[in-house]
């Protein structure tokens, strides 16, 4: 129901890891681009490129987007905090993006730049390994140009 007001969405993303500085560290820069088929549609479809980090989604006809993230672990030498955790490292991760955005009744230019803080180990002894931490992004996206946000991830396998 209701594909007679919603169109289609094509996308492609695309990404290349670089050596950074140190051995352990690495640049990857992305490029994506999205194009929505909506002619004679009253809606947009959800993106499936995702806005820079820190900024609302918007809709439109195309977007493109270029992005950079410079990863800079810093090791702990197995940090054991008894019952609490064993952390294994830090990472530093600072990143920039800019999307352009055209159609939809304009363009736009949205960015952000920032930095993301993660402690990687196991909390409370258990054998799934986690990554926790914080997100600062600077954005020059009307009403939220400092985004700050809390980062979780798991590998179960």
């Amino acid at each position: 129901g209701g594909a007679e007001n919603f169109g289609s969405v094509a996308a492609v993303n695309s990404y290349i890891h670089l050596p950074g500085i140190d051995s352990k560290q690495g640049l990857k820069i992305g490029l994506a681009y999205q194009k929505q088929f909506n002619e004679n549609k009253y809606y947009y479809l959800e993106n499936l490129v995702s806005m820079p980090r820190g900024c609302d989604a918007y809709y439109c006809d195309n977007f493109y987007k270029v992005s950079a993230d410079y990863a800079i672990p810093v090791n702990f030498n197995g940090l054991d905090l008894g019952f609490v955790g064993y952390f294994k490292r830090l990472q530093v991760i600072p990143f920039g993006e800019y999307a352009r955005l055209n159609g939809g009744g304009g363009k736009l230019g949205l960015y952000s730049f920032g930095t993301d803080l993660l402690i990687d180990g196991f909390l409370f002894k258990i054998g799934v390994p986690l990554s926790l931490g914080v997100r600062y992004a600077h954005t020059n996206d009307p009403g939220n140009e400092n985004h700050f946000s809390l980062l979780f991830s798991t590998s179960m396998f």
